[in-house]
């Protein structure tokens, strides 16, 4: 991660808190800020977007919500994925997807980005709510790329897609912000 903040003049990230809490937050700790924690929140009657906590570099995210502007903001390539997605995480075999008539190639990247599915919940009232449900299919590379977009929306170079698609801008890279990284060969 230390290495990627480096290369990429990384200004904001944001990693998952969980499975393993004690490591993200010493990786939130050594970045100096740079990367949050990050935890879902699944509450039926959530207003909040996301909640920031800046004493712990952590980020309370309404789940559902987070994901349904992630998509959006992939369908109306607004998110842009990376030229070689197809070939990340391997899985990809261009012999196969050219032996193939109509075949796609698709890597693992692609494979994550399928596994969830958005359902319709009855909740205890009655009322229809939506919920995302990944079944036993892995999907890291589906919450890597919700994580990347809620940086993008904490630093305020992206608005929401599903509220303001007219004022989307790219990410700016902020070289300033490598004061001090020189420490992170060390962790």
């Amino acid at each position: 991660i230390f290495a990627l903040i480096k290369k990429y003049g990384i200004k904001k990230g944001v990693i998952d808190a969980r499975p393993e809490n004690k490591l993200s937050n010493k990786i939130s700790e050594k970045s100096g800020g740079i990367i949050w924690t990050c935890d879902y929140s699944t509450k039926e009657n959530a207003t909040e977007i996301f909640k920031e906590d800046k004493e712990k570099r952590r980020v309370v995210a309404n789940r559902t919500w987070s994901i349904d502007d992630m998509v959006e903001g992939v369908r109306l390539q607004n998110i842009l994925l990376p030229m070689e997605a197809h070939t990340i995480g391997g899985g990809y075999d261009e012999v196969q997807a050219k032996g193939k008539k109509g075949a796609k190639p698709c890597g693992e990247f692609y494979s994550q980005l399928q596994a969830p599915t958005r359902i319709a919940i009855r909740d205890s009232r009655g009322l229809i709510r939506y919920s995302w449900q990944e079944g036993s299919e892995q999907d890291h590379y589906f919450h890597a790329l919700n994580y990347c977009n809620i940086a993008k929306l904490q630093i305020g170079t992206m608005t929401s897609i599903s509220e303001n698609p007219e004022n989307f801008q790219p990410q700016l890279r902020d070289r300033d912000m490598m004061t001090g990284m020189e420490d992170f060969d060390s962790f």
